[in-house]
């Protein structure tokens, strides 16, 4: 009994009011030296949310070493176990040794777990990080809250498929976090390509990419992607509606012809459409949609099938040709290539660049549409 008392000693404790629990943390460019701002909560109890902002900021010659120096000007231990987003600045990436660098210190450290959330801004990531804004006192624990109660169209990227991506293709994305008016915003991402900025992606092609990495559908209880679209002439005499996606399933492979690759993508949606505005009377819908077999007895529904097709067809091909066209593989398809058709990703493997960007996209879009609303 005194052995097991002697084990269970507690002489290297940290009391709680001891640690700054870091939350957010944000990596900056600053005339060739790094600013690392961190954010954290406040312990004590609070009666209503300000959108105060606790965060400290230090300028030093590696990220580790201004990480010490915000340590050593706090009278707590700083503790990054849960840390839960980090934002890099635009700064980072005009310096392709910085960003290496950046990728390099989060790597090797032992401070913050492979699950934190990347993000990157097209201003200081310290200007994110200790902007006040109404309801959201800690950055990283509104971030992860909106990626896990949102759909995918917004996707999020850890720092384990940061540097996965960056391995396999020397490309990558990182969503976007920007502030417009006072709140955050998330959509868009940052391409890049050799540690290096390509450019940003808009929203439309953010969405292809989800689409094209099959990840429309829902998962863990989420909601999946939607798409709206419309029949007919713009306008008044337009029909328009929303397909809510509820699962899908993608199929890619890859052919080679006349020297170059063809990727074909082959994507089968299933969803509903809860929200229609007909401008001719449609019996069958009366009741709130009659379904057989997963197919809906309206040749209105069938061509409000065939746009969401079109709808989805054009996101991937927005974003599927944006890729080419700056020469960035920041979808891995040189990887799904190299592991599923070994034989045919050997004939490029010497000049995969040139492949990637003379590649061209063929796609067999079908989409399901289950019901229609509920049946009163």
């Amino acid at each position: 009994m005194a052995a097991l008392m002697l084990l269970s000693g507690c002489w290297d404790k940290t009391e709680l009011e001891n640690r700054a629990y870091v939350n957010t943390i944000g990596i900056d460019s600053t005339r060739g030296r790094f600013t690392v701002t961190v954010e954290f909560p406040r312990l004590e109890s609070k009666k209503e949310k300000t959108g105060e902002r606790f965060a400290r900021a230090e300028t030093a010659e590696t990220v580790r070493a201004a990480m010490r120096k915000i340590d050593g000007s706090s009278d707590k231990k700083m503790y990054y176990g849960h840390t839960e987003a980090i934002v890099l600045g635009s700064g980072l990436f005009e310096n392709e040794g910085m960003f290496r660098e950046t990728m390099d210190a989060l790597l090797r450290g032992r401070e913050v777990g492979r699950n934190v959330i990347m993000l990157s801004s097209k201003v200081d990531a310290r200007t994110i990080i200790e902007s006040e804004t109404e309801d959201i006192d800690c950055l990283g624990t509104f971030i992860t809250d909106y990626y896990g109660n949102n759909p995918p169209d917004k996707p999020a990227r850890d720092l384990q498929g940061l540097i996965t991506g960056l391995r396999a293709g020397d490309s990558a994305l990182i969503p976007e976090i920007r502030l417009e008016g006072g709140t955050y915003r998330l959509g868009g991402a940052a391409v890049i390509k050799g540690g290096r900025l390509v450019g940003w992606l808009d929203d439309k092609r953010v969405r292809g990419c989800v689409w094209i990495t099959g990840g429309a559908g829902t998962s863990g209880g989420g909601r999946g992607m939607a798409v709206t679209a419309g029949v007919g002439d713009s306008g008044e005499n337009e029909t328009r509606g929303t397909l809510d996606v509820t699962g899908s399933r993608r199929e890619i492979s890859f052919y080679d012809n006349n020297g170059w690759p063809v990727c074909e993508i082959s994507l089968d949606i299933r969803g509903s459409v809860e929200e229609y505005a007909f401008q001719s009377e449609v019996p069958e819908l009366e009741a709130g949609g009659i379904c057989c077999r997963g197919e809906v007895r309206s040749p209105a529904i069938s061509a409000l099938g065939s746009a969401f097709e079109t709808e989805i067809e054009e996101d991937i091909g927005a974003a599927f040709d944006w890729l080419t066209a700056n020469k960035a593989d920041a979808l891995g398809f040189g990887e799904i290539m190299r592991k599923r058709f070994y034989g045919l990703y050997m004939r490029y493997i010497g000049n995969w660049e040139e492949a990637f960007a003379n590649m061209t996209l063929q796609t067999n879009i079908r989409v399901d549409i289950a019901s229609v609303g509920a049946v009163k």
